[in-house]
């Protein structure tokens, strides 16, 4: 299936490259490199992330706590994907729209206040439904699933804040993606997918199944602040976007003035 999706999915590019100009040297290598080449790796860092504790869980412990781990997985994440969810598709393509010229600081600049919404969006909007977790977890696991599957509601809790912090990385993901800065992303998820194993490993074995929670929360948080934060970080590209925008409507303004 993945063949002849990508037999599929490559015919556009086949097309732009046969179809320029001669005079008008196609941009699709570098495409190819600057962006997709970090991104087909971010995925499987993404990957590590999203999925290793469950494997530690089997490794430490057995397939029936890893089934009841899953179980409350799935349905303390239901909010926080959907709301990520419908921000990559509504509000992403915005964005990309927004910054058709990364080279244009007050393109890029516009483009992260759209983004910049849907972080505030996500983080008020997924804060208000932790208490949820933590008042109806067990009903609702018990009238989605049955009462075997039924948690603690502090383990609960746990979980759905892991969720939380978890996609709330991925909502920062587009700020890389909108300044085509694939390889910070990478950087970072790498980081952060080589940092989630030993955390969750240590936090299971303190833990067991809460422990896994605890150590997707962890990871997750100090990804975010790094992301965020560290050199390249999506604090560093909004700021030079923003400080450039300002700095060059000022200078257009003291033209028109001039004038």
């Amino acid at each position: 299936m993945a063949a002849v999706f990508g037999a599929i999915a490559i015919r556009p590019f086949f097309r732009e490259v046969f179809t320029q100009p001669v005079e008008r040297k196609s941009d699709i290598r570098g495409m190819v490199l600057r962006f997709g080449v970090p991104y087909g790796l971010l995925r499987i860092c993404q990957w590590v992330q999203g999925f290793s504790e469950r494997f530690i869980l089997w490794a430490q412990l057995d397939a029936a706590t890893v089934g009841l781990y899953v179980a409350a997985y799935q349905l303390c994440g239901v909010p926080y994907m959907l709301t990520l969810a419908v921000y990559r598709a509504l509000l992403v393509p915005v964005a990309y729209q927004r910054a058709k010229d990364i080279r244009d600081p007050g393109q890029l600049w516009a483009a992260d206040k759209v983004l910049l919404i849907g972080v505030a969006a996500y983080v008020v909007f997924g804060a208000m439904a932790l208490p949820v977790y933590l008042l109806l977890g067990a009903w609702l696991l018990t009238l989605l699933t049955n009462a075997d599957f039924v948690l603690p509601a502090t383990t609960l809790l746990a979980i759905a804040t892991a969720r939380y912090m978890q996609s709330l990385g991925g909502v920062f993901d587009a700020f890389f993606a909108v300044h085509q800065r694939m390889a910070n992303s990478l950087s970072f998820r790498l980081v952060g997918g080589l940092m989630v194993v030993p955390i969750c490993w240590f936090a299971i074995q303190e833990y067991a199944l809460l422990g896994a929670a605890l150590g997707v929360l962890v990871a997750s948080a100090i990804y975010i602040l790094v992301a965020c934060f560290g050199p390249g970080g999506c604090f560093h590209l909004v700021y030079a976007a923003r400080r450039e925008a300002l700095a060059l409507a000022r200078s257009d303004g003291a033209r028109k003035e001039g004038s």
